[in-house]
């Protein structure tokens, strides 16, 4: 039993995880480096669709421990 425990709480893990690296990249001083006047008017949405991909893989391994 302690080994579902685990394998739950290393899930919880990545998403705690994501959550920072999505606050790092999305409020932080590091914007500046994405969002200056010469980078593609893209890159923001490819940083927020890196994130939902980033997320869905998680939840999907999640799911795939509780079956």
């Amino acid at each position: 039993m302690p080994l579902e425990s685990k394998s739950v709480g290393s899930g919880l893990d990545r998403l705690v995880l994501l959550l920072l690296f999505a606050l790092v990249l999305l409020a932080s001083p590091v914007v500046q480096w994405w969002a200056t006047d010469h980078s593609p008017w893209l890159l923001p949405f490819g940083i927020w669709g890196l994130i939902i991909l980033l997320g869905a893989v998680v939840q999907r391994r999640l799911d795939r421990r509780d079956h």
